[in-house]
């Protein structure tokens, strides 16, 4: 015996639509937009479409390359000199130092591109960093600048950076002192930072920009104003100004990031005060000799042989592991006997 297939479904959906058939006679016919009308809404349409379709390509170029970024470093391509922009761009940085995927962009575009240790970028490039890379680059004037993760900036020349988002770390030390109408230029939307011979950090914040100063001073041209911070100082500050003053020490772990990506010291054939004197910088504190005749023989000691990636208070260990000198640490200091 067959049995017949249920029924109902089709049968209320036909009610449904007489129903709906009834309702629209007695509407009636609807007015019909102007051309002028249709052709807004069509334009609005079609911008809001082309916006989501460029929102979805540049999404999957960045998953794209996150996938990839773990082989990057077997693109023989991308170990080449990296020049964004124009041909003739001006060299405004070297990639010294990587610590996770370093993506780069000519200004204005949104094709990003994985670099390395030792590129070299151009004027125009824009660089940004996920939440687990840090990179240090090293200006031609000699500047130290690192760049902390979750941050996105443009070099626009030599003097001149822009901050989007994330922070930076320079350390403009008096090796590689530039004259003032050189000395590198922080931009962000709340002002611009000059340093005036010092460590310092720039960090974007939900209200404006922090400004710390590890050494030295750095000067600020806000809207209409300029302040000043000194060595030690941590300044909040908005489109209202310095909304906020604090003090932090050159020890503060909020340095710890910017010294785990310093630029590696070469210590081959370099008298030991000088590497001393590196391991100072790195670490805020101070190097003390037991006697003035430990001080002349550590500038006379050469070293050889390589630290590698080792951070500072590791390469100190280890470097003193092969001289006659020891060393002891205070919360202020570094003792040399």
């Amino acid at each position: 015996m067959n049995e017949k297939l249920p029924t109902a479904g089709l049968d209320e959906d036909s009610e449904d639509e007489r129903s709906l058939r009834d309702l629209l006679r007695e509407a009636g016919a609807r007015d019909v937009p102007s051309s002028e009308v249709m052709n807004e809404v069509r334009q609005v349409v079609h911008g809001e479409w082309r916006e989501l379709v460029e929102q979805r390509q540049r999404r999957r170029r960045f998953v794209g390359f996150s996938a990839a970024a773990g082989i990057a470093a077997a693109v023989v391509a991308v170990t080449l000199v990296f020049q964004m922009g124009s041909k003739t761009g001006e060299p405004v940085a070297t990639v010294a130092r990587v610590d996770g995927v370093l993506q780069a962009a000519a200004g204005g575009s949104d094709e990003w591109h994985p670099i390395v240790q030792g590129a070299t970028v151009t004027t125009g490039s824009m660089l940004r960093t996920d939440e687990g890379t840090r990179v240090a680059l090293t200006l031609p004037n000699g500047v130290s600048m690192r760049i902390a993760a979750g941050t996105l900036i443009e070099l626009k020349s030599p003097e001149r950076v822009a901050l989007d988002s994330g922070a930076l770390y320079v350390d403009a030390n008096h090796r590689a002192g530039a004259p003032a109408d050189q000395a590198l230029v922080i931009e962000t939307l709340y002002g611009a930072v000059r340093h005036l011979g010092t460590q310092y950090e720039v960090r974007t914040i939900r209200s404006g920009i922090e400004v710390s100063v590890r050494e030295g001073r750095v000067e600020i041209a806000g809207q209409g104003d300029t302040y000043v911070g000194a060595a030690g100082d941590r300044m909040t500050i908005s489109n209202q100004g310095v909304s906020e003053r604090n003090r932090i020490s050159t020890q503060d772990p909020r340095w710890q990031w910017a010294t785990s990506i310093a630029p590696v010291f070469d210590i081959e054939r370099q008298p030991l005060s000088r590497f001393l004197e590196w391991v100072a910088r790195e670490t805020g504190k101070p190097v003390e000799y037991a006697t003035p005749e430990l001080q002349a023989s550590a500038g006379q000691l050469i070293l050889r042989g390589s630290i590698n990636n080792l951070p500072p208070e590791q390469a100190l260990a280890a470097v003193l592991a092969t001289t006659p000198f020891k060393h002891s640490e205070t919360e202020a200091a570094i003792l040399i006997h």
